[in-house]
């Protein structure tokens, strides 16, 4: 099984990850976590990789064995998990032929220098104005 966000795959279910919850369980691709946030509202996820980076969907960036700010526990084992199945708009699609030949033609796909540099900044005015991160007083970016 595969993980799915709208026309992009994110790893097969169940390959190790790691990553490790709060409470030092491993996390494998397709496990359910929640999320809990110091300035947000909890949330469920999922345990996606995309190339070599393994991440929880949704705070990609934050890594989540240090972070003051975001506490991760597992939720579901990926095991319990069936295609059809969807969290936090991530789908659990069944390994076919035509999934596989949609992963490759998306791998051929890059991300351009541009949109990765507006993604990060973004990312960065978002943290900024949620307070997040050690020393976001002492680096806040100027708002009109």
């Amino acid at each position: 099984m595969k993980l799915k966000f709208f026309d992009k795959y994110y790893g097969d279910v169940g390959e190790k990850s790691y990553l490790q919850d709060i409470n030092k369980d491993n996390l494998y691709i397709g496990d359910v976590v929640n999320v809990k946030c110091k300035n947000m509202p909890d949330f469920l996820s999922v345990i996606v990789k995309d190339g070599d980076d393994t991440f929880v969907m949704g705070i990609r960036t934050v890594d989540i064995s240090t972070s003051k700010d975001f506490k991760v526990y597992k939720e579901k084992s990926y095991a319990s998990m069936e295609a059809g199945d969807e969290v936090h708009n991530v789908k659990y699609v069944d390994d076919t032929e035509d999934t596989q030949k949609e992963e490759k033609n998306q791998r051929k796909k890059d991300l351009s220098p541009d949109k990765a540099l507006k993604a990060l900044i973004g990312m960065l005015v978002i943290a900024d104005i949620l307070g997040i991160g050690e020393d976001s007083d002492d680096n806040e970016l100027e708002h009109d």
